[in-house]
């Protein structure tokens, strides 16, 4: 059972976070001239596309078996709120500064 666990947690991290950590490397990647701007700007409708995806299906979905995982889930699902919460946002909202800025299209 902790194997299990121990999957579904790592699962979790990469489904909730991978979008946002994607979206700010390429942001870095486009700054640094490593990516060409010329190439990344026609794919930014399919970034917003997986992002949203991920907003609203992926990160969800992320929560709840964040939280189904847990041993005491009403102590560790106020853990999650309370902390995990207002980092996940954070981690989203710099990751889609650093692209938008990145690819001329502040919010």
């Amino acid at each position: 059972m902790a194997m299990a666990t121990r999957s579904m947690k790592a699962i979790v991290i990469v489904l909730g976070l991978g979008v946002p950590v994607a979206y700010f490397v390429l942001g870095r990647l486009v700054e640094l001239r490593l990516a060409p701007y010329e190439q990344v700007r026609p794919l930014l409708s399919v970034f917003g596309g997986l992002g949203w995806l991920d907003l609203f299906i992926v990160s969800p979905v992320a929560i709840v078996l964040l939280v189904r995982s847990f041993r005491r889930p009403a102590l560790e699902a106020a853990f999650a709120v309370i902390l995990l919460l207002p980092v996940f946002v954070a981690l989203w909202f710099v990751g889609i500064a650093t692209l938008s800025g990145a690819l001329g299209n502040p919010f």
